[in-house]
């Protein structure tokens, strides 16, 4: 995990809040696709469901807030190497 500013994790967690409607600290498929439909976004179940098995590092179905810092950072080390 790269290492965040307490900025940028403050941002990252407020995010993750944003996504995370019922609090129980993970996010789940129904939460994200909720997300991405409200942010215009969403395009079919079977991305979101690769969205979310490559962010799922335990395979437990859901995000913890560690997988999300994990899986955030990962997309701007790649945006940073493009």
């Amino acid at each position: 995990m790269p290492p965040y500013s307490r900025e940028e994790r403050e941002k990252m967690k407020e995010a993750f809040h944003e996504i995370n409607t019922d609090y129980d600290s993970f996010i789940t498929f129904e939460e994200l696709k909720a997300e991405l439909k409200r942010k215009g976004l969403y395009t079919d179940d079977e991305k979101l469901n690769e969205l979310i098995h490559d962010a799922d590092v335990n395979n437990d179905g859901k995000i913890s807030f560690g997988e999300f810092l994990e899986k955030h950072g990962k997309l701007f080390d790649s945006k940073s190497e493009a």
